[in-house]
């Protein structure tokens, strides 16, 4: 049996992709894309595993432990980032990858706010889109805990680039 290592940058790596991309898409689909973000995790460290286990064979490695080179890593977190975007593409086109109420409204929301707001200001243009104060809250902790926004002091947001 050979066994493959990952650094702990590569787990955090990982766990971070994960927790951002389950957080995204169960906030801006469906909870049900939750299971092909997890699946999509587990590709990636597969994926980097067989890269890894490839690499070593080529170079006349015989060890049994093997620790993930970060090219293999980059390919199959590349590969896999592409893959969970795709899927999801695809996911939509079934009648259970419509998105939920809250979610369309996360997306609502987010398309009219500006790139620099405040927790007031998005009251007033969630609500001119019927979407309650409680429902703005809660998307603007999610769109903060998954990257989307930045929270820049108390009430304030500014809007990141990774949408």
């Amino acid at each position: 049996n050979i066994v493959v290592e990952f650094s702990d940058m590569q787990w955090r790596m990982i766990n971070d992709f994960g927790e951002k991309q389950l957080l995204k898409y169960t906030s801006f689909y469906n909870e049900q894309m939750g299971s092909v973000v997890k699946r999509h995790g587990l590709m990636i460290v597969k994926i980097a595993m067989l890269l890894t286990v490839v690499r070593a064979y080529e170079k006349g490695n015989s060890s049994d432990v093997l620790e993930c080179d970060m090219e293999s890593f980059v390919a199959a977190m590349i590969l896999g980032v592409q893959s969970l975007y795709n899927s999801a593409e695809f996911f939509k086109t079934f009648p259970k990858g419509k998105q939920t109420e809250a979610a369309k409204n996360n997306q609502i929301l987010l398309d009219v706010l500006p790139m620099s707001f405040t927790r007031a200001e998005a009251i007033v243009l969630g609500e001119t889109k019927n979407i309650s104060i409680r429902s703005i809250d809660r998307a603007l902790h999610q769109m903060e805990h998954t990257g989307i926004l930045k929270k820049i002091s108390h009430g304030n947001y500014e809007k990141t680039e990774i949408l």
